[in-house]
């Protein structure tokens, strides 16, 4: 077994999930994370974790960008 979290998010609660990988601190179920845009210039959007495995899924993943602070200023 890998250290690598499978991650599958959510971008709107209800809707379909879509799975990255993570390779940083461990991420846990309702975290609220950065994934990259779906275009190189889009930068990130904002995505809240659903499930998570470590089991390898068979097709390609990008990589979590870490978690989105949500400390109020």
């Amino acid at each position: 077994m890998s250290d690598r979290q499978f991650v599958a998010v959510q971008f709107r609660s209800g809707e379909r999930t879509y799975t990255y990988h993570n390779d940083g601190a461990p991420v846990w179920c309702g975290a609220v994370v950065k994934v990259p845009g779906r275009n190189p210039d889009d930068g990130w959007q904002r995505a809240t974790v659903v499930e998570i495995s470590h089991d390898e899924p068979d097709f390609e993943t990008k990589a979590i960008l870490g978690l989105v602070d949500e400390t109020p200023t």
